[in-house]
């Protein structure tokens, strides 16, 4: 299996231990009094993937944090090594796994920009 990063610009803050793709449909259904259902397309379905990182250190941690913060665009290699997916992380808070050395393992959303 090809290396998965996550980087910020060109530094690379993390490994991606795993992600998820998950489309958000754009569309409106509707129920008709005869029972006849109509949907809408809205727009184009929304790119999300839910994340799984590790950063090895504190500083990497908080790059990534901040980076949540400041709506800072985000790239992750997926799993062929050469695809990428920009975006910006959804999340308010990122859920962290610490240890007392200060690495740690993160979950996020990521929306694709």
């Amino acid at each position: 299996m090809a290396k998965m990063d996550c980087k910020i610009g060109n530094d690379v803050v993390g490994k991606v231990l795993n992600y998820k793709h998950l489309p958000e449909a754009q569309k409106l259904i509707n129920r008709a009094l005869d029972g006849t259902i109509y949907g809408q397309k809205t727009g184009d379905a929304v790119q999300k993937y839910e994340v799984d990182i590790y950063c090895s250190t504190a500083a990497r941690r908080n790059a990534i944090n901040s980076a949540s913060n400041e709506c800072t665009e985000v790239t992750i290699v997926l799993r062929d090594g050469i695809t990428e997916v920009t975006g910006i992380i959804e999340d308010t808070t990122i859920e962290w796994k610490e240890w007392v050395d200060g690495h740690g393992v993160g979950k996020f959303t990521l929306t694709e920009v």
